[in-house]
């Protein structure tokens, strides 16, 4: 099976710059179309990411005045684990694009990504979409894997293995997960940590591999078991979830694992 990566380490080199609202763009930043100068009134984002190839991350930072977005296109290293990218990036808006709106205090960032569409054979993109603060995920990918740090809200990831790289999924929050979660991908490992107040009603199926499921300070009723399938009541069990691996294994660790 992939090897689960717990690390949520991003190589990009950020200057103050990129967190102070600085109006002069970097290389890999992508252009978020509609993005006001002024988003102080905004208290949380959600991010909607269609049509990506290669490898995802969706990160806040709470020292970030608005939402950010580094995408680059790349060879793959060798060897690399993952799909790990080197070389020189591209212009972003040859391959992609940004748009944003508001409602009720809440930001929602797109992105588009046609670079599944136009990359030549052996290319990937690599997407990055910093924000003060996490709500609603929604992730649509082929290629690589996705990481998901921090949402509040619901996570919707869809995710998918080529040739060129593993369909992993990794989702961690400090917050307790209390909105529908659904995390699939055809191939790859399923990574999953939750606060001990998370609220679900959780089935896990693991395809060729296991479901393994660790809890601490958490409540855990009506649990079934049956070879590569689990299903369990977290809490209360007030929001559904749904975990689905073709071929991979599943771990989730809910409450203090120290």
């Amino acid at each position: 099976m992939k090897t689960i990566s717990c690390l949520l380490a991003v190589s990009l080199t950020l200057t103050a710059s990129t967190f102070s609202g600085c109006a002069r763009q970097a290389k890999h930043q992508l252009k978020i179309d509609g993005l006001p100068a002024d988003v102080s009134a905004i208290t949380s984002y959600s991010v909607n990411i269609t049509n990506a190839s290669g490898t995802v991350e969706v990160l806040p930072k709470a020292n970030l005045k608005a939402p950010w977005v580094d995408m680059k296109r790349s060879r793959p290293r060798a060897g690399a684990p993952d799909g790990g990218m080197g070389g020189p990036g591209r212009n972003p808006e040859q391959y992609s694009n940004a748009t944003y709106s508001e409602s009720d205090g809440v930001g929602t960032v797109t992105v588009v990504s046609t670079a599944g569409d136009v990359a030549s054979s052996g290319e990937w993109v690599r997407i990055v979409v910093w924000v003060p603060s996490l709500s609603d995920v929604k992730i649509r990918n082929s290629g690589g894997r996705v990481v998901v740090k921090n949402p509040r809200g619901s996570v919707d990831i869809q995710n998918a293995t080529t040739s060129l790289g593993a369909g992993s999924i990794t989702c961690t929050s400090t917050f307790p997960t209390t909105s529908a979660l659904s995390l699939s991908t055809n191939e790859g490992d399923i990574d999953v940590s939750m606060m001990p107040a998370s609220d679900l009603k959780l089935a896990a199926v693991a395809g060729g591999g296991k479901v393994n499921v660790s809890a601490r300070n958490t409540t855990i009723t009506n649990v079934q078991e049956r070879g590569s399938e689990w299903t369990g009541t977290i809490n209360a069990g007030s929001a559904a979830g749904t975990i689905r691996t073709g071929k991979g294994d599943i771990n989730v660790r809910l409450g203090s694992q120290n």
